[in-house]
């Protein structure tokens, strides 16, 4: 199952060309809104930038507004970061058999400087919303219900 990490953006909109990149750490392959994140030649994450009306942002502030209102924490903070986001992140993390604490310990400094450089809150799936190194709210594995159905029942 992939593990993804988003930044939710509030400050303007940045390109991928221009995202905070800590020193060891490079874009490769860089075809907007697509990029992969590497360590030398090793991939750490698959990088998608997505903006409003792109399709996909919409999607996923729905889904996340959804995962919220299930929530546990600061929905009202993580709320007003999801309506007035400017571009989402979205990061698939590369394992390529290393170990999970391996991977993300050398993701973190790039979090780190998307943190220290944009306004926003960072996602990551089966935990919550981070604003910094602060945990705000938790989300866990949480899945919206289904819509209801329009089929009438049997």
């Amino acid at each position: 199952m992939p593990h993804r990490m988003r930044f939710f953006f509030t400050s303007p909109a940045p390109a991928l060309a221009t995202l905070p990149l800590p020193p060891g750490l490079a874009l490769r392959n860089l075809a907007p809104p697509f990029a992969l994140l590497c360590t030398g030649e090793t991939p750490l994450a698959e990088l998608e930038l997505n903006t409003p009306g792109d399709g996909t942002f919409d999607a996923e502030i729905a889904e996340y507004l959804e995962k919220v209102a299930l929530g546990s924490g600061d929905k009202a903070l993580v709320t007003a970061t999801l309506g007035s986001c400017t571009a989402i992140l979205c990061a698939q993390v590369l394992f390529h058999g290393r170990s999970t604490d391996d991977v993300l310990n050398d993701l973190d400094p790039f979090w780190d400087a998307l943190d220290a450089a944009h306004q926003g809150l960072i996602q990551a799936d089966g935990q919550g919303f981070y604003q910094g190194a602060d945990f705000v709210l938790n989300i866990g594995r949480i899945t919206p219900p289904a819509p209801a159905s329009s089929r009438p029942a049997p």
